[in-house]
């Protein structure tokens, strides 16, 4: 026993000296594992009753009777992110990925291998974050009479995987655990461009490039476990090592210079067009327009059109988070958790008022030429007009501008049109395909066209109604 604590004094000195490598680094709790915590939907477990303790708590293990194998995956999955110049002036930049999404594959081996219980997991440690950022300075007087340009950034992909061995043996009621994980870690992060200064005359800037970078990381870490199994109840309490930095590499590459004057004048063009100062949008030609106000915001609503328009605005995590970033910006104001699809059109911008929690899906315009104000928890479905303006009858020329007001909790179902001037009541739908002409009560249902009203939710069943679910999506 004493050779044995001497071999193993060099592994303890060495995961204490890691310190800077936080242990919480290694064991935080943004994906579940087995049947039991995917039921409590990623809550912490200390005593899971299944091969997942290998992860959880490895002191576990020794209480396992029967159960030698384990498969917990929710899908493998194929990623692409595709960008595409239409101008040709720029490589296209695609990155693929297959994997599994995150798992937990694990097993035992025979019993009569070593005293105690030993077994091999595998996890998928997956997390992927997509980041834009960006920046533009305009007209800055400079010697020569240059205007300036900007600057694009996008970072794309992390991933960690564990592969280990789980020792574990009872003394009496208690189970002693050890499972000592092997971390490799991967980043990737593309691409920057950067605008230089534009010279008077000139189709556009001079592009810098600076393509890609990447690394990958090997650790080790371990897990110490103690499983307490009475009959009316267990308790466990797990400890995990900071990780011990092994061995890397890593590389950069590599940068460009792309001047647009050397390009075809077809290409030229396309590239002027990319400049939302160079297009003009719809409302643009209305009469009532505050062109102060919508020119701070023509910028954003073009970037969010030519977004929609592309692969990523298909990606559903992504996309919802950059249309709230925009929203907040737009918007004359915008709540906690705003959630917009692909494809939402927004008239001004400077006119909308949304409250928190407000779902508006794919393909919905919300004309707020007289202004929308839309309530906390209100949602929109897919290709719902809301509008805010009419025309005389006669002379199309005269426009009305009434308020349209959404109350808090209402729903404009799918295809269905909300006229200007209308105030849907809080909690009330107007359903598929219907055309509210004139106010709602709360708590009704309108259907038909013109809407009329047809049905009131249940008092009692709107009292027992569940309280609202955890969204992926929410800001924290």
């Amino acid at each position: 026993m004493r050779t044995g604590m001497r071999k193993l004094a060099p592994v303890v000195v060495a995961f204490a000296l890691a310190a800077p490598a936080r242990a919480q680094d290694a064991h935080y709790w943004s994906q579940q594992y087995g049947t039991r915590s995917e039921l409590l939907a990623g809550s912490v477990v200390g005593s899971p009753q299944d091969l997942s303790t290998t992860f959880y708590n490895p002191g576990g293990l020794a209480q396992l009777e029967t159960e030698s194998f384990l498969l917990s995956a929710t899908a493998f999955e194929y990623q692409r992110l595709s960008t595409r110049d239409p101008t040709g002036a720029f490589d296209g930049v695609t990155n693929d990925r297959l994997g599994t999404a995150p798992s937990l594959f694990t097993g035992l081996f025979p019993r009569d291998w070593v005293r105690g219980t030993l077994a091999y997991s595998f996890l998928t440690r997956h997390r992927f974050d997509l980041r834009i950022n960006s920046w533009r300075v305009d007209d800055v007087p400079l010697p020569g009479g240059e205007r300036t340009g900007g600057n694009l950034f996008v970072d794309q992909r992390l991933s960690e995987d564990w592969g280990g061995l789980t020792w574990s043996e009872p003394f009496g009621d208690v189970g002693v655990g050890v499972s000592l994980y092997g971390a490799y870690r991967s980043q990737r992060g593309r691409t920057e461009i950067l605008s230089q200064p534009i010279p008077t005359g000139s189709a556009g800037p001079t592009f810098s490039l600076v393509d890609d970078y990447s690394y990958w990381h090997f650790r080790l870490l371990a897990k110490l476990g103690l499983y307490w199994d009475g009959d009316a109840a267990s308790v466990g309490v797990t400890f995990t090592t900071p990780g011990l930095g092994l061995f890397g590499n890593g590389r950069a590459a590599y940068h460009r210079n792309i001047d647009p004057d050397t390009l075809p004048v077809s290409t030229q063009v396309a590239l002027r067009h990319m400049d939302p100062r160079n297009v003009t949008l719809e409302p643009e030609y209305y009469g009532e327009i505050d062109r102060e106000r919508y020119a701070s915001r023509k910028p954003l609503l073009w970037l969010w059109e030519m977004f929609d328009r592309s692969a990523l605005g298909e990606n559903v995590d992504l996309g919802v988070r950059f249309r709230r970033v925009l929203a907040n910006h737009v918007f004359a104001s915008c709540g906690r958790n705003f959630k917009a699809f692909t494809h939402v059109r927004v008239s001004y911008g400077y006119n909308l008022h949304v409250g928190d929690n407000v779902v508006v899906h794919r393909h919905v315009l919300l004309d707020d030429r007289g202004g929308i104000d839309i309530g906390d928890g209100a949602s929109i479905s897919d290709f719902a007009n809301v509008y805010s303006h009419s025309h005389n009858i006669v002379d199309g020329r005269i426009v009305y501008l009434p308020k349209t007001v959404i109350g808090s909790g209402a729903r404009i179902t799918y295809h269905a049109t909300v006229l200007a001037g209308t105030r849907v009541g809080e909690d009330s739908m107007v359903g598929a395909g219907s055309i509210l002409t004139k106010d709602t009560e709360p708590h009704w249902v309108y259907v038909g066209v013109p809407a009329r009203r047809a049905k009131e939710k249940p008092a009692e069943e709107r009292a027992a109604k569940a309280p609202r679910t955890q969204d992926p999506l929410a800001d924290s």
